[in-house]
């Protein structure tokens, strides 16, 4: 849409972007809807390949799980900005959970991703390869 404004115009838009781009914290928002969700137990050793450095897995009352999460993707902001045709799509994805101590002793818990899929190219190019310990969400 900017290649429709006027030069000096279009420059304001892209230093205001910019400065909201450095402002706002939170990376991804979006709302979840249409959520589906199947837990299965598995054997812990399955996941041992996929675990992150410097976290252990979560149990469950001893047992370990990976979930098969599959929902509509809606209002999708990246920095607070609308990317166009990528603020509505569906993902599923295939995770495990988490958890690493503070030094307090208290847990923070958190998922890795094992595969997701996801249909918009603008989005899918800026979530980390699987796996990696950078696909650990919520630590």
């Amino acid at each position: 849409m900017l290649f429709f404004l006027s030069f000096p115009l279009g420059i304001c838009c892209l230093l205001l972007a910019a400065r909201i781009l450095q402002t706002v914290s939170t990376f991804l928002t979006a709302e979840w809807r249409k959520l589906i969700m199947a837990q299965y137990d598995v054997k812990p050793k399955l996941l041992m390949p996929y675990l992150p450095k410097g976290v252990e897995l979560d149990l469950y009352e001893g047992r370990c799980y990976v979930s098969l999460v599959a929902f509509l993707f809606d209002r999708v902001r990246l920095k607070g900005l609308p990317i166009p045709f990528h603020t509505r799509f569906e993902e599923i994805n295939l995770r495990f959970y988490v958890r690493r101590t503070e030094p307090d002793g208290t847990y923070k818990r958190g998922v890795v991703f094992i595969r997701e899929f996801v249909p918009r190219r603008a989005i899918a190019s800026v979530s980390p390869p699987n796996p990696s310990p950078s696909a650990t969400a919520g630590i």
